[in-house]
């Protein structure tokens, strides 16, 4: 009768790994989806005539301004006056007030996108809400946050 050895514990590891490995493998590609991406960028207080620069690069690609791959296309550009939080120090509170001469901006991108229960990619890259986005389009380079992602499938 053979004894049980290190060999043949690593062979039953190596095994149980290929077979998990498996599992996972045909699990994601059965539960992925292609469509498109919609997701919306803010850039914060930014100054007066960004949203101009940005407005006339809608429908142009943009691109991340840092690894230069595709982000998608420029679908809608919206703005409004910029607030800030202050502290009041005779009231002792915290107050919401208007930042002179700053807009906050959104810009709503569209890129070819794949999706699971796990994770969301737009153009192979992922995308997640909080996640910060170096832009570079037509006439302007921006940094801004991801603050929201509808993925659209076919």
């Amino acid at each position: 009768m053979k004894k049980f050895n290190i060999i043949d514990a690593l062979i039953i590891l190596a095994v149980l790994a290929v077979g998990a490995g498996a599992v996972w493998f045909f699990t994601t590609a059965a539960d992925t989806e292609d469509g498109y991406v919609y997701f919306v960028v803010e850039m914060r207080q930014a100054m007066p005539t960004v949203p101009a620069q940005i407005s006339a690069a809608v429908g142009g690609e943009i691109r991340d301004s840092v690894r230069n791959y595709l982000l998608g296309q420029i679908v809608d550009v919206r703005h409004q006056p910029a607030y800030g939080v202050t502290f009041d120090n005779t009231t002792a509170t915290f107050n919401n007030v208007p930042v002179p001469e700053r807009y906050d901006v959104f810009i709503t991108i569209r890129g070819r996108g794949t999706f699971s229960p796990s994770q969301i990619l737009t153009e192979g890259q992922p995308v997640r809400v909080g996640m910060e986005k170096f832009l570079r389009g037509r006439g302007f380079a921006a940094i801004g946050v991801v603050v929201e992602v509808t993925p659209m499938p076919n």
